[in-house]
């Protein structure tokens, strides 16, 4: 592909994320955001399975646009998908510890797909192969998913945790009593 192919199907990617996260969150609301995630990672891997097995060289070309596409409306999908999960099960007074190591991990962990790709890249292994590989990385995303279990069960526990939950560090009475501060509600800060 030459350089202006490469930039359309970056361009067709970015593009395509904006009705993917509408998308996203029609899903979500309907389904719930963890089946939503799983169902995103499942098209993830079909798009990325058929594109190693169709494209297979030249002639074949033009239809990364479509799959681009398709990757895009999954980067969209999932990304927001992904952070409205985690956001409804974090229990009650850790949501800025665990989204800290949300985006932490997110960043620290960010390079590797495209590392194993490159590196398969750089030793002559098949494209198809490459491509494929990142397969293995939407295949963990779905296994981990599955193992928060019911989706009503998570933010159920959530909700009970933490502040004026079942914690005895984090209760209501032992967060008014830290140094004597006082808990404020949303229309005493506004």
């Amino acid at each position: 592909m030459t350089s202006s192919q490469i930039g359309y199907v970056f361009l067709c990617v970015f593009v395509a994320g904006i009705p993917g996260s509408k998308l996203g969150g029609m899903i979500g609301l309907k389904i719930n955001p963890l089946r939503s995630a799983l169902l995103c990672l499942v098209v993830f891997i079909i798009n990325t399975s058929l594109a190693a097995l169709i494209m297979t060289g030249e002639e074949s070309q033009h239809l990364m646009y479509l799959f681009a596409a398709i990757w895009g409306v999954c980067l969209g999908w999932l990304h927001p998908t992904n952070a409205a999960l985690y956001c409804t099960i974090i229990p009650r007074g850790q949501e800025s510890e665990l989204m800290g190591l949300y985006l932490f991990s997110g960043l620290v962990f960010s390079w590797v797909p495209p590392f194993l790709f490159t590196f398969l890249n750089e030793i002559g292994a098949s494209m198809r192969i490459g491509l494929g590989s990142l397969n293995l990385f939407f295949a963990g995303g779905f296994v981990f998913l599955k193992m928060i279990g019911d989706y009503q069960d998570a933010v159920d526990f959530a909700l009970s945790r933490g502040v004026g939950g079942d914690d005895t560090w984090s209760s209501k009475e032992s967060c008014d009593g830290f140094n004597g501060a006082k808990r404020l509600s949303l229309p005493e800060l506004t």
